[in-house]
């Protein structure tokens, strides 16, 4: 987080070795947004070669932050992030 309300996602693929970066976004209760786009990359499989990127809700609990959402393409995304 660069700040108390608002903060980076940055997720390093291994296989494909890229890098994609998003944002989020925190109200004064905790709740949020994120969003998350990846470069194109004709090595992914499938139809993730373009476009690859999703977006959703999230919420703060304690010192971590739980996100859950949609890809460009209706696939569930669900994460956790431990905040520093």
């Amino acid at each position: 987080m660069s700040s108390k309300n608002s903060g980076i996602i940055d997720i390093y693929i291994h296989e494909t070795k890229e890098k994609c970066v998003g944002t989020i976004a925190l109200n004064s209760d905790n709740n949020g947004n994120w969003s998350l786009s990846c470069p194109n990359n004709d090595d992914r499989p499938g139809v993730f070669k373009k476009g690859m990127g999703g977006s959703g809700t999230l919420i703060k609990e304690n010192n971590f932050i739980l996100g859950k959402g949609l890809d460009i393409y209706k696939n569930e995304i669900n994460f956790i992030a431990k905040l520093d």
